[in-house]
């Protein structure tokens, strides 16, 4: 029987209630009434917890004086048990001191680890921006020598005009790009059944042909399925896919129109050579003139594309690109190859352009800048959408079996979607899995497969002269003109 602080035989014995260990009663005592715990296990303990061990009794000596041989050797018994009391703590103390120590260098190699990962994703990140300004993917020309490339115009030097276009570019950007997430599938709809239902239900002609060789193009309204822009032979009519029919025509001849929001979408008016901003009601019918009209210096503009604030458009010739607020012009940019080709990215801080060379040619929208060229492309480029997702560019050329999808962090071709002949059209729906395209013959409908980055032919249905295709918002519509001025709508109405 030892005791469990000093090691040595107690001469007053005592067992604790709490742990079960033996001690000595004085140095059990003088560590309780300083800590209130258990010196071993440091649970609460208290004297009354203290339980005496019965022992065979014996006379105790008279307590000797401090001169004498036998007090000196008390006195170093008392010295002894404080010392081995102390030991005894300090032990206990380098013991937890180890595995503290242990337990922070274990948090600070993992903190390390974490730090390494986040500075490699930095360094990746950092390297795909720079690619991406830089355009290192197919044509190594400085971006001061593609800047001087361009004569860059500002029509109005006033300052509030620039500081107006940069605090709306940076606000909407910011708006836009952190509410940003990918829409997933549908799984009612969503499915190769349904998509075959789909592409092989009866067409239903939302506008009548014109039987002539006329171009036609169809614009989805945002945030609705039913009310479109329908441009045919350089006539604008807004159609309602919903029942069929016509809602209102414009007499005017109109070179391009797109959406600038729900309710407001801008036209180039040939004839009065402005670009016009109309008010949509609820009653479609009951639209009359324009809300607003932007003069235009250049009677050539072909395309015309809206910033996704709603405050901005940009239009273009085959030369130029101008951009235009609600007032006035604000800037022009030279191009030195033929435009072909106009979008705006969907957080609107750049637009892109197509170019007859088959060139796609990035430009900065707070300041005209070039920001980036991806291309060449087999013949010219005949049609750009962004995707939702906000890196994918889909792309299509003249000369081209397929569908070019590049992605703009990469800044480099990702996915090229085939098709039998050259593409005619092709259109990305809201959650950039799917892809409808079309050639000479056939439309087709592929589907985005995540875990082998690929795309899987879904539908091929037989489908000639398709000049335009759009998805609505509500998926089981699909809409697409022909080059004989109809448009068309695919319903799957099960």
């Amino acid at each position: 029987m030892f005791c469990s602080i000093s090691g040595e035989t107690p001469k007053e014995p005592v067992v604790s209630r709490v742990s079960g260990n033996i001690y000595e009663r004085r140095l059990i005592e003088q560590a309780i009434n300083e800590t209130s715990k258990d010196p071993v296990t440091q649970q609460e303990c208290s004297l009354d917890d203290l339980v005496p061990v019965k022992v065979p009794e014996f006379i105790k000596p008279r307590p000797p004086s401090t001169t004498s041989l036998p007090a000196l050797l008390s006195l170093f018994q008392e010295e002894w048990d404080a010392l081995a009391l102390e030991q005894f703590d300090l032990r206990k103390k380098l013991s937890e001191t180890k595995q503290e120590l242990s337990t922070s260098l274990y948090s600070l190699d993992a903190a390390f680890r974490v730090i390494s990962r986040l500075t490699k994703e930095r360094d990746e990140a950092r390297e795909a921006l720079a690619k991406f300004s830089d355009n290192i993917s197919s044509i190594s020309q400085p971006t001061a020598d593609r800047a001087a490339n361009h004569d860059i115009e500002m029509k109005d030097n006033n300052e509030d005009t620039k500081t107006t276009l940069n605090s709306t570019v940076e606000r909407t950007l910011t708006q836009l790009s952190s509410k940003r997430k990918q829409t997933k599938l549908q799984p009612t709809w969503a499915t190769p059944e349904v998509l075959n239902q789909l592409v092989h239900s009866s067409p239903a002609t939302v506008f009548p042909s014109a039987e002539k060789d006329v171009n036609s193009v169809l614009i989805p309204r945002p945030g609705s399925a039913g009310v479109s822009l329908c441009s045919v032979d350089n006539r604008v009519s807004l159609l309602d896919c919903h029942t069929n029919k016509p809602l209102k025509s414009f007499d005017s001849s109109v070179t391009a129109c797109c959406w600038l929001d729900i309710s407001k979408f801008a036209l180039i008016n040939a004839d009065t050579k402005k670009i016009e901003i109309y008010n949509v009601p609820e009653e479609v019918e009951s639209i009359s003139g324009p809300s607003l009209s932007i003069p235009v210096e250049n009677e050539n503009l072909m395309f015309l594309s809206s910033h996704p604030s709603g405050e901005y458009v940009v239009a273009a010739t085959d030369a130029a690109c101008i951009l235009y607020s609600m007032k006035e012009a604000v800037y022009s940019v030279n191009i030195s190859n033929t435009i072909t080709a106009l979008s705006f990215h969907p957080d609107g801080h750049i637009f892109a352009v197509g170019k007859k060379n088959g060139e796609i040619e990035f430009f900065e929208t707070a300041s005209g800048v070039s920001a980036a060229r991806f291309g060449p492309q087999d013949g010219s480029i005949q049609s750009l959408q962004f995707g939702e997702n906000g890196y994918w560019l889909a792309a299509t050329a003249t000369n081209e079996k397929g569908t070019s999808i590049w992605h703009l962090g990469k800044s480099k071709l990702v996915h090229v979607v085939p098709t039998d002949a050259n593409t005619s059209a092709a259109v990305l729906d809201l959650t950039c899995q799917l892809l409808a395209s079309s050639d000479d013959k056939y439309l087709y409908i592929h589907s985005y497969v995540k875990a082998s980055k690929s795309w899987n032919l879904v539908s091929k249905v037989e489908a000639s002269l398709i000049s335009n295709l759009a998805w609505m918002e509500d998926p089981h519509k699909l809409v697409y003109c022909t080059n004989q001025g109809s448009v068309c709508l695919l319903e799957n109405i099960n």
